[in-house]
């Protein structure tokens, strides 16, 4: 009998030391629906719906990203997938409509590596995103998952996540996380973006945090790029 309560303990043990490691990749799947041409539209919003359908249907050629250890993360887009005949502009807009740039996140610090405005910056933010956690469930591959909704009233469209208790990693695509479990699936107004697979390490990856740009928080980037709204508005 000791022997065999020592055996599960030994599984669940490695169980949970596999868990601390993994290389997990997102594929995206755009959703269009809202962006078909109607009648009412006119001239401008039907170049501005097609325009913005052609950059978004390129997500789907895109992947995302995500490793983590037990207090690291980082994420980023695979951008070598795209062929060279896409055009630059459209995979620009593309990828901003997933979250451009490197996620990196140690000991609940987070950094968002992003060129934006001509420069390149490190974004640094201690505040945990905030979800309402539902009774929801649904199986997603061989996960089960629970629904949670993102806090957030300036967002302007919801965004739900469907995260695993059964990977204990409190992470997800492009910043994404904060929740106990992984994000297996995360939906927003445009785009879903799903777990496609996920390969547990025996030991610690190797992750770096982004070097390349200034480091400024989150309050000053707000405050910087308002101000650049506001100016471009007034000329």
């Amino acid at each position: 009998m000791k022997n065999i309560l020592l055996l599960l303990f030994l599984a669940n043990f490695q169980i949970g030391f596999c868990q601390t490691s993994a290389t997990a990749v997102y594929k995206v799947e755009p959703i269009t629906q809202h962006l078909l041409v109607n009648e009412d539209d006119d001239d401008l919003r039907s170049r501005a719906k097609i325009n913005m359908l052609r950059s978004l249907e390129l997500t789907a050629d895109l992947e995302i990203i995500v490793k983590f250890n037990q207090d690291e993360y980082i994420s980023y887009i695979d951008e070598g997938l795209p062929n060279d005949a896409i055009n630059a502009s459209d995979l620009r807009v593309a990828m901003a409509m997933l979250g451009p740039g490197v996620y990196y996140e140690k000991n609940n610090i987070k950094y968002h590596q992003i060129k934006t405005m001509g420069n390149n910056f490190i974004i640094k933010d201690d505040a945990p995103q905030k979800w309402t956690i539902t009774k929801e469930l649904k199986k997603i591959g061989n996960y089960t998952c629970y629904k949670a909704i993102l806090d957030c009233a300036k967002c302007g469209f919801e965004t739900i996540a469907w995260f695993s208790p059964e990977i204990s990693a409190t992470y997800g695509p492009v910043g994404n996380g904060d929740l106990p479990g992984l994000i297996i699936e995360l939906n927003t107004r445009h785009l879903t973006i799903r777990m496609s697979k996920i390969s547990f390490a025996k030991n610690p990856l190797n992750l770096k945090k982004p070097e390349k740009g200034k480091e400024i928080t989150q309050a000053e980037f707000e405050t910087m790029t308002n101000r650049v709204r506001s100016q471009a508005r007034n000329d």
